[in-house]
């Protein structure tokens, strides 16, 4: 009878999981993995970009590359300006956002002139008048990074959909219109922002660092932003499910 009850039960297994499949040319199974993205936003003189950049672009001198940025970025002869990073599951998609909110107008009233009255503007020496706000507009600015990935096969490549982005103020610009009569001068500020972005789809190699973006800056001074990529993925361990036939 005990016999019979075991008989049984290995054929409810195989019946239940298939076949073995024992062939040398079956694809091994997806690994269940946790991904970690990150990307460098990285501030680096002109001249130095000459060199970093080819070196990126080689695969054989792109970890070397890595190494040399960072120390760069240690000795203060490069600046971080950004490094989101987030963690998510295969086909996952997930956002990271670090942000600051600039204010600025948008639009004015005229400048009153000074030394106005009912008997008339009165001669006085140049001014300068601030216009008015009437309206406020808000701009967010920092980093943000959006990834969705998946992790192939052989556990050793990463394909990824991501956007990254890098959005501050540059400068502040100031206007001014004529002097009228009596020789106010209306003073106008506004800032100027700029984006560095990038959307891409692509495949990367696990734990390998890889450009993905170059901008040149002029403003408030000459420079170079790089945008590094580095994936990694890690195994988890098979989640253990209860069975009714074994402990």
């Amino acid at each position: 009878m005990r016999r019979r009850l075991t008989a049984l039960c290995l054929a409810v297994v195989a019946g239940a999981t298939g076949p073995a499949v024992h062939s040398e040319d079956a694809d091994p199974p997806t690994p269940i993995a946790r991904i970690r993205v990150d990307v460098q936003m990285v501030s680096i003189p002109i001249a130095e970009a000459g060199r970093l950049i080819p070196a990126f672009e080689n695969r054989e001198t792109a970890n070397d590359a890595w190494t040399r940025l960072q120390a760069m970025i240690t000795n203060g002869e490069a600046s971080l300006i950004g490094w989101p990073m987030l963690w998510l599951r295969g086909g996952q998609r997930c956002v990271f956002e670090s942000i600051g909110e600039d204010r600025y107008p948008t639009a004015f009233n005229p400048p009153q002139a000074p030394g106005e009255s009912s008997f008339g503007p009165r001669k006085i020496r140049p001014t300068r008048i601030p216009f008015s706000p009437t309206a406020i507009e808000t701009r967010n600015t920092g980093c943000t990074l959006e990834a969705d990935a998946s992790v192939e096969k052989d556990g050793k490549v990463i394909t990824l959909d991501i956007v990254a982005q890098y959005v501050r103020r540059i400068v502040t610009r100031e206007w001014r219109i004529k002097a009228d009569a009596i020789g106010s001068i209306g003073v106008l500020q506004q800032p100027d922002f700029l984006t560095s972005k990038v959307t891409t789809s692509l495949s990367v190699r696990h734990d390998k660092p890889i450009l993905i973006g170059t901008f040149v800056v002029a403003e408030p001074q000459p420079h170079v932003e790089l945008f590094i990529l580095h994936t990694k993925a890690t195994r988890l361990p098979a989640v253990a499910f209860p069975s009714l036939f074994f402990k």
